[in-house]
Protein backbone atom coordinates (compact mmCIF):
# COMPACT_ATOMS: atom_id res chain seq x y z
CA UNK A 1 0.00 0.00 0.00
CA UNK A 2 1.72 3.61 -0.54
CA UNK A 3 0.11 6.92 0.62
CA UNK A 4 0.30 10.09 -1.23
CA UNK A 5 2.46 12.60 0.73
CA UNK A 6 2.50 16.85 0.00
CA UNK A 7 6.58 17.09 -0.10
CA UNK A 8 7.93 13.57 -1.15
CA UNK A 9 5.03 11.76 -3.45
CA UNK A 10 4.60 8.12 -2.89
CA UNK A 11 5.25 6.38 0.04
CA UNK A 12 4.94 3.05 1.52
CA UNK A 13 3.19 2.21 4.58
CA UNK A 14 4.33 -1.09 5.33
CA UNK A 15 6.71 -3.69 4.13
CA UNK A 16 4.50 -6.24 2.34
CA UNK A 17 4.15 -9.44 4.09
CA UNK A 18 5.80 -13.03 2.70
CA UNK A 19 2.95 -14.87 0.68
CA UNK A 20 2.23 -18.37 2.16
CA UNK A 21 2.91 -21.20 -0.32
CA UNK A 22 -0.16 -23.61 0.34
CA UNK A 23 0.57 -25.90 -2.83
CA UNK A 24 2.55 -28.77 -0.49
CA UNK A 25 -0.09 -28.89 1.85
CA UNK A 26 -2.51 -29.56 -0.46
CA UNK A 27 -0.27 -31.94 -2.77
CA UNK A 28 -0.15 -33.89 1.05
CA UNK A 29 -4.05 -34.05 2.09
CA UNK A 30 -5.40 -37.01 0.75
CA UNK A 31 -8.73 -37.01 -0.94
CA UNK A 32 -10.85 -40.04 0.73
CA UNK A 33 -14.42 -40.72 -1.95
CA UNK A 34 -17.30 -42.07 0.47
CA UNK A 35 -18.52 -44.79 1.03
CA UNK A 36 -21.78 -44.26 -0.49
CA UNK A 37 -20.20 -43.10 -3.72
CA UNK A 38 -18.29 -47.14 -4.07
CA UNK A 39 -21.90 -48.57 -3.05
CA UNK A 40 -23.88 -46.90 -5.99
CA UNK A 41 -20.98 -47.10 -8.33
CA UNK A 42 -21.13 -50.84 -8.07
CA UNK A 43 -24.85 -50.62 -7.76
CA UNK A 44 -24.50 -49.22 -11.48
CA UNK A 45 -21.36 -52.13 -12.65
CA UNK A 46 -24.15 -54.47 -11.77
CA UNK A 47 -27.55 -52.78 -13.35
CA UNK A 48 -25.25 -52.78 -16.19
CA UNK A 49 -24.10 -56.74 -16.39
CA UNK A 50 -27.71 -57.31 -15.63
CA UNK A 51 -29.06 -55.25 -18.50
CA UNK A 52 -26.61 -56.35 -21.12
CA UNK A 53 -27.78 -59.92 -20.04
CA UNK A 54 -31.53 -59.22 -20.79
CA UNK A 55 -31.01 -57.86 -24.28
CA UNK A 56 -29.01 -60.44 -24.98
CA UNK A 57 -31.56 -63.13 -23.94
CA UNK A 58 -34.25 -60.90 -25.68
CA UNK A 59 -32.13 -60.98 -28.85
CA UNK A 60 -31.85 -64.15 -28.52
CA UNK A 61 -35.88 -65.21 -27.94
CA UNK A 62 -37.10 -62.95 -30.46
CA UNK A 63 -35.26 -64.69 -33.44
CA UNK A 64 -36.69 -68.12 -32.00
CA UNK A 65 -39.84 -66.72 -32.31
CA UNK A 66 -39.24 -65.18 -35.39
CA UNK A 67 -37.79 -68.40 -37.12
CA UNK A 68 -41.10 -70.43 -35.51
CA UNK A 69 -43.35 -67.53 -37.08
CA UNK A 70 -41.83 -68.09 -40.57
CA UNK A 71 -41.81 -71.63 -40.54
CA UNK A 72 -45.51 -71.45 -39.39
CA UNK A 73 -46.35 -68.79 -42.05
CA UNK A 74 -44.58 -71.20 -44.71
CA UNK A 75 -46.38 -73.95 -44.02
CA UNK A 76 -49.38 -72.66 -44.13
CA UNK A 77 -48.70 -70.74 -47.82
CA UNK A 78 -47.39 -74.57 -48.59
CA UNK A 79 -50.51 -76.24 -46.91
CA UNK A 80 -52.94 -73.27 -48.83
CA UNK A 81 -51.52 -73.67 -51.89
CA UNK A 82 -50.42 -77.88 -52.74
CA UNK A 83 -53.40 -80.05 -52.97
CA UNK A 84 -53.53 -81.62 -49.10
CA UNK A 85 -57.14 -79.19 -48.28
CA UNK A 86 -57.87 -78.31 -51.90
CA UNK A 87 -61.80 -78.68 -52.64
CA UNK A 88 -61.93 -82.09 -54.15
CA UNK A 89 -65.61 -82.54 -53.58
CA UNK A 90 -69.18 -80.75 -53.42
CA UNK A 91 -72.16 -81.51 -51.53
CA UNK A 92 -74.95 -79.48 -52.48
CA UNK A 93 -78.34 -80.02 -51.28
CA UNK A 94 -81.91 -78.55 -51.57
CA UNK A 95 -81.76 -77.49 -55.14
CA UNK A 96 -84.51 -77.78 -57.52
CA UNK A 97 -84.32 -75.43 -60.05
CA UNK A 98 -80.57 -74.34 -59.46
CA UNK A 99 -78.11 -76.56 -60.83
CA UNK A 100 -74.75 -77.19 -58.98
CA UNK A 101 -72.71 -75.16 -61.94
CA UNK A 102 -74.75 -72.50 -60.94
CA UNK A 103 -74.51 -73.08 -57.37
CA UNK A 104 -70.60 -72.88 -57.30
CA UNK A 105 -70.01 -70.45 -59.52
CA UNK A 106 -72.12 -67.89 -57.51
CA UNK A 107 -70.15 -69.39 -54.63
CA UNK A 108 -67.13 -68.66 -56.11
CA UNK A 109 -65.73 -72.08 -55.74
CA UNK A 110 -63.88 -73.89 -58.20
CA UNK A 111 -61.01 -76.18 -58.85
CA UNK A 112 -57.92 -74.24 -57.25
CA UNK A 113 -60.13 -73.17 -53.95
CA UNK A 114 -58.83 -74.28 -51.01
CA UNK A 115 -60.64 -75.13 -47.59
CA UNK A 116 -57.72 -73.02 -45.66
CA UNK A 117 -58.46 -69.95 -47.27
CA UNK A 118 -62.03 -69.93 -48.45
CA UNK A 119 -64.02 -66.79 -47.74
CA UNK A 120 -66.87 -68.22 -45.80
CA UNK A 121 -68.99 -64.22 -45.60
CA UNK A 122 -68.11 -64.19 -49.39
CA UNK A 123 -69.22 -67.39 -50.24
CA UNK A 124 -72.34 -66.81 -48.43
CA UNK A 125 -72.98 -63.44 -49.95
CA UNK A 126 -72.57 -65.06 -53.64
CA UNK A 127 -75.22 -67.50 -52.96
CA UNK A 128 -77.97 -65.35 -51.19
CA UNK A 129 -77.11 -62.53 -54.23
CA UNK A 130 -79.03 -65.66 -56.59
CA UNK A 131 -82.94 -64.69 -57.45
CA UNK A 132 -84.25 -67.72 -56.68
CA UNK A 133 -82.14 -68.28 -53.45
CA UNK A 134 -83.79 -67.73 -50.03
CA UNK A 135 -81.21 -68.62 -47.62
CA UNK A 136 -77.87 -70.64 -47.79
CA UNK A 137 -75.39 -72.23 -45.64
CA UNK A 138 -71.73 -73.51 -46.09
CA UNK A 139 -69.74 -75.61 -44.02
CA UNK A 140 -66.24 -77.15 -44.33
CA UNK A 141 -65.53 -80.45 -43.83
CA UNK A 142 -61.78 -81.49 -43.65
CA UNK A 143 -59.85 -82.25 -45.47
CA UNK A 144 -61.52 -81.55 -48.89
CA UNK A 145 -65.22 -81.22 -48.92
CA UNK A 146 -67.34 -78.55 -48.90
CA UNK A 147 -70.94 -78.81 -48.21
CA UNK A 148 -73.92 -76.36 -49.23
CA UNK A 149 -77.72 -76.53 -48.63
CA UNK A 150 -79.79 -73.67 -50.21
CA UNK A 151 -83.67 -73.09 -49.66
CA UNK A 152 -84.63 -71.95 -52.75
CA UNK A 153 -88.10 -69.56 -53.24
CA UNK A 154 -91.44 -71.14 -54.11
CA UNK A 155 -93.65 -69.91 -56.58
CA UNK A 156 -96.88 -68.69 -55.17
CA UNK A 157 -98.50 -66.76 -58.41
CA UNK A 158 -97.61 -65.44 -61.83
CA UNK A 159 -97.50 -62.13 -62.76
CA UNK A 160 -97.65 -61.35 -66.48
CA UNK A 161 -96.04 -58.04 -66.88
CA UNK A 162 -95.63 -56.69 -70.39
CA UNK A 163 -95.87 -59.42 -72.15
CA UNK A 164 -93.23 -61.13 -69.47
CA UNK A 165 -93.89 -63.84 -66.78
CA UNK A 166 -92.70 -62.90 -63.42
CA UNK A 167 -92.54 -65.45 -60.47
CA UNK A 168 -94.07 -64.12 -57.51
CA UNK A 169 -93.01 -66.24 -53.99
CA UNK A 170 -95.56 -65.80 -51.26
CA UNK A 171 -94.95 -62.44 -49.81
CA UNK A 172 -95.40 -61.48 -53.56
CA UNK A 173 -92.11 -60.53 -54.24
CA UNK A 174 -90.56 -61.11 -57.99
CA UNK A 175 -87.65 -63.08 -59.10
CA UNK A 176 -86.53 -64.35 -62.26
CA UNK A 177 -88.34 -66.73 -64.21
CA UNK A 178 -87.33 -70.20 -64.26
CA UNK A 179 -86.55 -72.28 -67.17
CA UNK A 180 -88.58 -75.31 -65.52
CA UNK A 181 -91.21 -73.20 -64.09
CA UNK A 182 -92.48 -71.57 -67.44
CA UNK A 183 -95.21 -74.33 -67.77
CA UNK A 184 -96.17 -74.48 -64.43
CA UNK A 185 -100.37 -74.47 -63.61
CA UNK A 186 -100.30 -70.94 -60.85
CA UNK A 187 -103.11 -68.21 -60.64
CA UNK A 188 -101.71 -65.42 -62.57
CA UNK A 189 -101.91 -61.50 -61.96
CA UNK A 190 -102.49 -59.41 -64.35
CA UNK A 191 -103.06 -55.43 -64.12
CA UNK A 192 -99.20 -54.55 -62.95
CA UNK A 193 -96.34 -52.35 -65.44
CA UNK A 194 -92.87 -53.32 -64.83
CA UNK A 195 -92.55 -50.15 -61.91
CA UNK A 196 -95.40 -51.89 -60.21
CA UNK A 197 -94.02 -55.06 -59.62
CA UNK A 198 -90.31 -53.86 -59.09
CA UNK A 199 -90.85 -51.06 -57.01
CA UNK A 200 -94.15 -51.21 -55.80
CA UNK A 201 -96.33 -47.73 -54.37
CA UNK A 202 -98.18 -48.30 -51.29
CA UNK A 203 -101.32 -48.60 -53.72
CA UNK A 204 -100.11 -51.89 -55.26
CA UNK A 205 -98.36 -53.42 -52.22
CA UNK A 206 -101.87 -52.90 -50.41
CA UNK A 207 -103.56 -54.75 -53.74
CA UNK A 208 -100.76 -57.27 -53.99
CA UNK A 209 -101.46 -58.37 -50.20
CA UNK A 210 -105.03 -58.40 -51.13
CA UNK A 211 -104.97 -60.66 -54.04
CA UNK A 212 -102.64 -62.65 -51.52
CA UNK A 213 -105.60 -62.98 -48.91
CA UNK A 214 -108.07 -63.10 -51.43
CA UNK A 215 -106.29 -66.89 -52.67
CA UNK A 216 -105.83 -68.04 -48.82
CA UNK A 217 -109.38 -67.02 -48.27
CA UNK A 218 -110.56 -69.08 -51.52
CA UNK A 219 -112.36 -72.63 -50.99
CA UNK A 220 -111.11 -75.71 -52.49
CA UNK A 221 -113.61 -76.43 -54.65
CA UNK A 222 -115.06 -73.41 -57.11
CA UNK A 223 -118.26 -72.42 -57.52
CA UNK A 224 -120.37 -75.24 -59.42
CA UNK A 225 -119.81 -74.86 -63.38
CA UNK A 226 -117.40 -71.81 -62.50
CA UNK A 227 -113.90 -74.02 -63.35
CA UNK A 228 -110.82 -73.49 -61.63
CA UNK A 229 -109.39 -70.14 -61.02
CA UNK A 230 -106.47 -68.48 -63.78
CA UNK A 231 -106.27 -64.93 -63.24
CA UNK A 232 -106.39 -62.33 -60.40
CA UNK A 233 -106.42 -58.82 -61.85
CA UNK A 234 -105.72 -56.09 -59.94
CA UNK A 235 -107.41 -52.46 -60.46
CA UNK A 236 -106.58 -49.00 -58.40
CA UNK A 237 -109.92 -47.79 -59.03
CA UNK A 238 -111.87 -51.38 -59.08
CA UNK A 239 -110.23 -53.48 -56.80
CA UNK A 240 -109.44 -57.18 -57.34
CA UNK A 241 -111.22 -59.11 -59.98
CA UNK A 242 -111.23 -63.02 -60.91
CA UNK A 243 -111.71 -65.14 -63.71
CA UNK A 244 -111.97 -68.58 -63.63
CA UNK A 245 -111.77 -71.03 -66.26
CA UNK A 246 -115.34 -72.30 -67.60
CA UNK A 247 -117.31 -68.67 -66.28
CA UNK A 248 -117.56 -66.51 -69.11
CA UNK A 249 -118.20 -63.48 -66.63
CA UNK A 250 -115.31 -61.66 -65.02
CA UNK A 251 -115.85 -61.45 -61.17
CA UNK A 252 -115.51 -58.04 -58.93
CA UNK A 253 -114.61 -58.47 -55.59
CA UNK A 254 -113.35 -54.88 -54.41
CA UNK A 255 -110.32 -54.15 -51.88
CA UNK A 256 -111.98 -56.93 -49.41
CA UNK A 257 -114.83 -59.01 -47.62
CA UNK A 258 -113.21 -62.20 -49.99
CA UNK A 259 -114.13 -64.26 -47.59
CA UNK A 260 -118.22 -63.69 -47.50
CA UNK A 261 -117.68 -63.59 -51.87
CA UNK A 262 -117.61 -67.15 -52.21
CA UNK A 263 -120.68 -68.07 -51.37
CA UNK A 264 -122.80 -65.23 -52.70
CA UNK A 265 -121.09 -66.06 -56.04
CA UNK A 266 -122.16 -69.23 -55.37
CA UNK A 267 -125.76 -68.44 -55.09
CA UNK A 268 -125.40 -66.06 -58.44
CA UNK A 269 -124.09 -68.52 -60.50
CA UNK A 270 -126.56 -71.18 -59.42
CA UNK A 271 -129.80 -68.28 -60.00
CA UNK A 272 -128.17 -67.67 -63.54
CA UNK A 273 -127.86 -71.28 -64.80
CA UNK A 274 -131.48 -72.14 -63.38
CA UNK A 275 -132.12 -69.13 -65.81
CA UNK A 276 -129.87 -70.18 -68.64
CA UNK A 277 -128.36 -66.97 -68.54
CA UNK A 278 -124.64 -67.80 -67.25
CA UNK A 279 -123.84 -68.11 -70.48
CA UNK A 280 -124.80 -64.37 -71.35
CA UNK A 281 -122.89 -63.54 -68.00
CA UNK A 282 -120.49 -60.90 -68.61
CA UNK A 283 -119.65 -59.17 -64.88
CA UNK A 284 -120.80 -60.06 -61.76
CA UNK A 285 -120.43 -57.43 -59.21
CA UNK A 286 -119.73 -58.32 -55.37
CA UNK A 287 -118.24 -55.01 -54.07
CA UNK A 288 -121.39 -53.95 -52.25
CA UNK A 289 -122.68 -56.51 -49.83
CA UNK A 290 -126.11 -55.13 -49.84
CA UNK A 291 -126.48 -56.16 -54.00
CA UNK A 292 -125.63 -57.93 -56.36
CA UNK A 293 -124.98 -56.44 -60.45
CA UNK A 294 -125.10 -58.63 -63.28
CA UNK A 295 -124.34 -57.20 -67.06
CA UNK A 296 -125.17 -59.85 -69.29
CA UNK A 297 -124.35 -59.91 -72.88
CA UNK A 298 -127.10 -58.94 -75.45
CA UNK A 299 -129.19 -62.07 -76.68
CA UNK A 300 -128.72 -62.94 -80.25
CA UNK A 301 -131.10 -61.60 -82.71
Amino acid sequence: MFRLSRPGGLKPLARPTAARDVGPRLGRQQVNRPKERRVRTELYRRLRAFLGLALQAGLALGGVMGLSAALLLGTYVALAQGGTFAVRQAEIQGNVNLTALEILQAAGVGAHSSLLTLPMGKVLAGLNSLPLVERASVQRSWPDTIRIEVVERRPYVQAVVEGRIHMLDHGMRPFAPVRSLETVDLPVITGLSKADILEPDEEISELMLAARRLLETMPAGAPDGAGRLSEVHLDRVWGLSVVFSDLPATVRLGFAGFDTAWPRLEKVCADLKQRGELERALIIDLDSERRVVVRLAREAA
